[in-house]
């Protein structure tokens, strides 16, 4: 009887091992269906995201190789089977690279602001913050890339150090951020700017310490035309 009972309980222990074999077999191919699907999917998206972002960084003066890779990760992940890595040279004749092992600080600031441009439509993020996204650009190029981020504005919150006042005069709220020394310790504050202390001050990054009548009538240009825009 107990020799019974024990070819009894293992005869389960198998039958239960057996089916769970067989749900594990088919949830995985449910998963590798769906995961299939899904790096179709992100091939397409890819393709139009790598190009509609070389068009925007067109318009800020980079013309870079860029190449969004779907990567097969060799094993089931709860995102899929792909890793995405966005590859790009910066110069003609070099080899493609990841991004962040290529670019500046500031050249991630302005390719990180094409692709918020590009996917604004499609995606909500609360708060974006760019800090050097003006390195190394002025005029024309400076004045589209603040048109972009008033763009993203309308969408969501934006905040944006800059030191051009092609960009700052596009932002719908002016911050002035100074440090002084107080008893011995570095203090920083913030002054919202607003009327004539916002001309005051975009005049002053235009032309400096010496405002002259010019500056102050070229900041009150600016900051009307973004307000028509």
């Amino acid at each position: 009887m107990p020799s019974c009972n024990w070819n009894s309980k293992r005869w389960w222990e198998a039958k239960i091992v057996e089916q769970l074999d067989a749900r594990v077999s088919q949830l995985n191919q449910q998963y590798q269906t769906a995961a299939t699907h899904l790096s179709e999917k992100r091939g397409q998206a890819a393709n139009f995201l790598q190009e509609a972002v070389k068009q925007q960084l067109k318009h800020l003066g980079l013309s870079p190789e860029l190449v969004i890779a779907c990567n097969s990760l060799g094993a089931p992940s709860a995102n899929g089977n792909d890793d995405i890595e966005i590859l790009i040279s910066m110069n003609p004749g070099q080899p493609l690279r990841p991004l962040q092992k290529v670019a500046s600080g500031g050249e991630l600031s302005r390719i990180s602001l094409c692709i918020q441009v590009v996917t604004a439509a499609t995606t909500q993020t609360p708060t974006l913050v760019f800090d050097e996204v003006d390195v190394g650009i002025g005029g024309p190029t400076a004045e589209v890339v603040g048109r972009m981020l008033r763009q993203l504005g309308d969408r969501t919150q934006i905040l944006c150090v800059t030191h051009l006042a092609f960009v700052a005069s596009q932002a719908h709220d002016h911050l002035f951020v100074s440090k002084a020394v107080q008893d011995g310790k570095t203090c920083s504050s913030i002054l919202p700017l607003e009327g004539p202390s916002r001309v005051k001050e975009i005049a002053r990054m235009l032309g400096g310490v010496d405002i002259s009548q010019q500056g102050l009538a070229l900041a009150n240009e600016m900051l009307n035309f973004s307000v028509v825009q």
